[in-house]
């Protein structure tokens, strides 16, 4: 993983959404935002994409922009578009402060889903439910492209990163060897759902590309399930673009880069610096 420093972690937040400015489960149908512009000859979708408020009981909304032409780039290079594009996954994947029954926590993320033109969306059961102390809230969907006119499927993976109750105590369970348990634990069973959900729709793994995210938890897991999801179906390590954000230390048991993983963290922020306990 490579990690990468911004400033501090709620500016962090605000920052990246401005140069957005500049720059088994639930299923929906896909409706894909008009482009304007273009990125690296592939049309951009600019829309909205919803988050929860930390000081309202609504949701907010911010500018998102879009384009399958973030992965025409290698995995290993870090993409400041697909990085803040990433991000807004991530914040629309915590849960919903609108929504009242957990049934819809999830609904901003699938929504988002929805807007990029992806189809089958699915989240898990820990994302339908109140969640417990070793729950992890999971989104994920597909869609079809072509880069260089070479047929792929993307599959977007995003991890729940807020609004997990509960969860929290996982947070500070390391074990007694390996990556920490909490995140461990937490990855394996979004490991699960995706290769139900690649069984489920019979996808060709071998032109495959995964998108992954998440914030702070939903990081340290997506850093752990961007070394699984590699060993299982990336062994050369071009088709796993993964960004996490505000990460607290998981991963210790690799001697593998995993040159796919992007770790966003703010020097004045004390959770990436921060073990399980």
């Amino acid at each position: 993983m490579k990690c990468k420093k911004a400033g501090d972690r709620a500016i962090c937040i605000i920052i990246v959404v401005c140069l957005a400015v500049c720059i088994g489960g639930i299923f929906a149908p896909a409706r894909t935002a008009k482009a304007s512009v273009v990125y690296k000859n592939y049309p951009v979708i600019k829309g909205y994409f919803s988050y929860p408020s930390s000081d309202s009981t609504k949701d907010k909304n911010a500018v998102f922009y879009y384009s399958d032409g973030y992965f025409s780039s290698p995995s290993d290079q870090y993409d400041e578009h697909l990085s803040t594009m990433s991000l807004c996954m991530a914040m629309s994947a915590m849960n919903s402060v609108e929504k009242k029954d957990y049934y819809n926590k999830s609904a901003n993320v699938r929504k988002l889903f929805d807007k990029l033109g992806f189809d089958d969306i699915a989240v898990n059961s820990g994302f339908v439910s109140k969640p417990t102390e070793d729950s992890i809230g999971v989104a994920v969907a597909k869609k079809e492209i072509k880069i260089d006119s070479k047929k792929m499927t993307v599959i977007p993976i995003s991890i729940r990163g807020a609004g997990y109750e509960k969860e929290w105590i996982s947070n500070m369970q390391v074990g007694t060897e390996g990556d920490a348990k909490g995140f461990s634990d937490a990855a394996k069973k979004a490991f699960d759902f995706l290769k139900k959900y690649i069984e489920k729709f019979n996808i060709n793994t071998d032109d495959a590309v995964f998108w992954i995210t998440g914030f702070s938890r939903g990081g340290a897991v997506t850093d752990i399930l961007t070394k699984l999801v590699t060993d299982e179906y990336d062994t050369d390590g071009t088709r796993v673009y993964a960004y996490s954000f505000a990460t607290p230390r998981a991963a210790y048991n690799s001697t593998n880069p995993y040159m796919g993983g992007h770790c966003i963290i703010n020097r004045l922020d004390g959770v990436p610096c921060v073990v399980a306990l």
